[in-house]
């Protein structure tokens, strides 16, 4: 058994064990220490809403009542550190006979950056966006052509306006110089 402690204790997600018959926590492994900033000694026999932020009441109670027998649940909470900080989590919860105990076994990943990156890319793609409008904005009230030509493979792709600019019907450019 205390090989798989090590085990337990060497992952670097936080783990919880979780016991769907006492509603309280068994176990947690050093990382739920180390990320949320509790000890383990004062988790065990806590309940979930031990990590519930207080304007997020039901993400992690609803657990227990969501969870089948064969299939593992997956979803994205939020988690409250001793310090009181929230963090964006990716929950893994699977039920468990732990030590004869029907239990959930939840692996928690913080997704911090994940969501960062979301949030960036999400900013960025609004920006482009706003650009983009701008500059079709601008080509039409400039009556401006554009094209592109990949020279490889010599061949032009340009607009409507380009089409028209220089004489051809729409769509009969024949996309070569």
């Amino acid at each position: 058994a205390l090989e798989y402690e090590e085990i337990f204790d060497s992952i670097r997600d936080p783990i919880l064990v979780y016991s769907l018959e006492s509603d309280q926590l068994l176990t947690v492994n050093r990382a739920t220490e180390e990320t949320l900033g509790y000890e383990a000694r004062d988790l065990e026999g806590a309940g979930l809403d031990v990590f519930t932020p207080a304007d997020a009441s039901g993400d992690l109670e609803s657990v227990p009542d969501r969870i089948h027998d064969e299939d593992p649940l997956l979803f994205e909470a939020r988690f409250e550190t001793n310090a009181g900080e929230t963090v964006p989590v990716a929950v893994n919860a699977t039920r468990i006979a732990y030590y004869g105990t029907d239990a959930i076994l939840g692996v928690v990943r913080d997704i911090s950056s994940q969501k960062a990156k979301q949030r960036q890319l999400e900013q960025t793609k609004e920006e482009l966006e706003e650009l983009n409008t701008r500059l079709q904005l601008a080509l039409e009230e400039t009556d401006t052509g554009v094209w592109s030509w990949d020279r490889p493979t010599d061949t032009v792709r340009w607009d409507e306006t380009s089409d028209r600019l220089f004489g051809y019907d729409p769509g009969t450019f024949p996309g070569t110089f």
